[in-house]
């Protein structure tokens, strides 16, 4: 038997969500709400629809997240 691996990337197209935490103690918590559903729900929603498979054949689910653009980009303020 041959064992391959399969390499599944998700890519969110909401740019710069970071940029919702600017003046984070100012605003309300819907910001942060927001934030919380692209990152941390998002990847929920993807595992959740792997898991069978990757049981099935014996895999495994590896997340792997960055802090890049909040460490480059300068927040904007309004």
């Amino acid at each position: 038997m041959v064992k391959c691996s399969l390499v599944i990337r998700c890519y969110n197209e909401e740019k710069h969500i970071g940029r919702l935490l600017s003046g984070i103690i100012e605003k309300t918590v819907h910001p942060i709400v927001k934030v919380m559903a692209v990152n941390v729900r998002s990847v929920y929603l993807g595992v959740r629809q792997l898991y069978p498979l990757m049981k099935s054949q014996g895999g495994v689910i590896v997340n792997v997240s960055s802090v890049h653009e909040i460490a480059t980009c300068r927040l904007s303020t309004e």
